[in-house]
């Protein structure tokens, strides 16, 4: 009840032909974790699927994780408040940079996510479980807000940068079809 991605679905498959792909990350270290998710636009749709998903990693830690993966020429657009963080792991040879943040930019990252029928890789399984969370805030009275609860949001939140930078840095290059879905 009061999911913020109620119809999102479970796939094995994940598309090997796209038309575009993004990375994005979010920082983490003690509660938290540091998320690495990939999201590739094909058949009209997103398809999520979670490379890193973890706590205590230090950012040379990242660094390395992200290296691991082979991920590390591919731009990742991570949290832009945390402008160190970035740096630093620009400086061990990745390739990231700051996520552009606006006003109201989570309902705008969210509303961006919504314009999509979403598909979670079944290995997933922390994105599956955020997918399944996250919820609007409640009101004293109990009713929706428009805010969602800063909980189960880590992945979703690395996705959302990433793909707010490819519709808000591409929208001139982007046919509507692809914008407006």
């Amino acid at each position: 009840e009061g999911l913020v991605f109620p119809d999102f679905k479970v796939s094995t498959e994940y598309p090997k032909e796209y038309k575009w792909r993004v990375f994005g990350m979010d920082f983490g270290y003690t509660n938290d974790p540091t998320t690495l998710v990939e999201i590739r636009y094909a058949h009209g749709n997103l398809y999520w699927k979670e490379h890193l998903y973890r706590t205590g990693l230090t950012n040379p830690e990242i660094a390395t994780e992200v290296k691991r993966l082979e991920l590390h020429r591919e731009k990742v657009v991570a949290d832009s408040a945390e402008p160190k963080s970035i740096e630093e792991i620009k400086r061990k040879g990745c390739h990231i940079i700051g996520a552009e943040k606006g006003r109201d930019s989570i309902n705008q990252g969210i509303d961006a996510i919504k314009r999509y029928k979403c598909y979670i890789h079944s290995g997933s399984k922390n994105l599956i479980e955020e997918f399944s969370s996250y919820t609007w805030d409640k009101d004293r009275d109990g009713n929706p807000t428009n805010k969602p609860i800063d909980k189960f949001n880590h992945g979703i939140d690395a996705g959302r940068y990433a793909l707010s930078n490819k519709i808000l840095n591409d929208r001139k290059h982007l046919k509507p079809e692809l914008i407006y879905i």
